[in-house]
């Protein structure tokens, strides 16, 4: 009796894992399904698998039995991370993030021959040259956008590979895309998230006078300005983007209240650019009256914010 049982427990004990292992493969495989296609052995297929820039230049092809990337070795670099590779080594590339398209998969059928495929991008590879030059070997990201349609024009990471030519030595960080899976510090930029939360928290905001003797001190801690800029609107505050003035700001308008208005803004937030997860920024709240406050204020402290947000 006790084998009988022992045998009916190890059965139901290996059909559960049966069916928790045919769960875990259906969900990814609706999850991820489009990803695998990306891999379909194009030496069989007769379809041609394009991806293009928006005015036409190729930034990669498939089909055939070859797999080739732009023409030029410097578009091929400058556009490394958008546009990622064959092996899946970028997972924010297009060709990751469009492989249905490209594949023409499709969940039920998986990949039928069809016509051919010819995917167009918003982004200029010749911008994104230019711009991958402009950062002259530095570590760092461009990204250009549209701000009335929302179309991206330029998205550049640092540093970069000729997929086509990779080095034996990779930089670190190349097979990751700076504008979308990372977050840095942002800097004077974040003082119109400070103006924002003044404007509309803040009395009599334009009617202040403002001085700048090139510094603050807070609690003994010394906030520092790039420059001496005296007494100032707070218009000409923000076009000298003067630290005194919007640590000050941040002073009054305490962290609650900027955490509120970053939050608002979407700087903490992830985004979804098409089936990509962007990073999350970052907010912490120091205490009321805190140096920490008032360069948080700046786009100090421990403010973090991905470009594409």
């Amino acid at each position: 009796m006790k084998k009988v049982s022992l045998r009916a427990s190890f059965a139901i004990i290996m059909a559960l894992l049966v069916i928790v292992g045919l769960v875990v493969y259906v969900f990814r495989f609706v999850k991820d399904g489009e990803k695998w296609a990306l891999y379909f052995d194009e030496s069989t297929s007769k379809c041609t698998y394009t991806l293009r820039d928006r005015d036409g230049t190729v930034l990669a092809k498939m089909g055939g039995g070859s797999r080739t990337y732009a023409e030029s070795s410097k578009v091929r670099t400058a556009c490394y991370q958008l546009i990622g590779d064959f092996n899946g080594n970028v997972g924010t590339g297009a060709l990751q993030s469009f492989s249905r398209q490209l594949s023409g998969y499709n969940i039920f059928t998986g990949i039928e021959e069809g016509e051919d495929v010819d995917l167009k991008l918003t982004v200029d590879a010749d911008l994104n040259v230019k711009a991958y030059e402009a950062l002259n070997g530095r570590s760092g990201s461009v990204l250009v956008a549209n701000y009335k349609t929302g179309e991206l024009l330029c998205m550049v990471s640092s540093p970069s590979i000729d997929p086509s030519k990779p080095p034996s030595t990779l930089p670190d960080g190349v097979y990751i895309n700076r504008c979308i899976s990372s977050s840095f510090t942002p800097g004077s930029i974040f003082k119109l998230v400070t103006l924002s939360a003044a404007i509309e928290n803040i009395d009599n905001l334009f009617q202040r006078t403002f001085t700048c003797n090139g510094s603050i001190d807070v609690k003994g801690v010394t906030v520092t300005c790039t420059g001496h800029h005296g007494n100032q609107s707070i218009e000409q505050a923000l076009a000298n983007s003067c630290n005194c003035v919007f640590g000050t700001l941040a002073l009054e308008l305490g962290a609650d209240t900027l955490g509120e208005y970053a939050d608002k803004l979407g700087l903490t937030s992830e985004h979804k650019l098409d089936n990509i997860t962007t990073a999350a920024g970052k907010y912490d709240k120091d205490e009321s009256g805190s140096a920490a406050l008032a360069w948080s204020g700046i786009g100090q402290y421990n403010d973090l914010v991905c470009p594409y947000s």
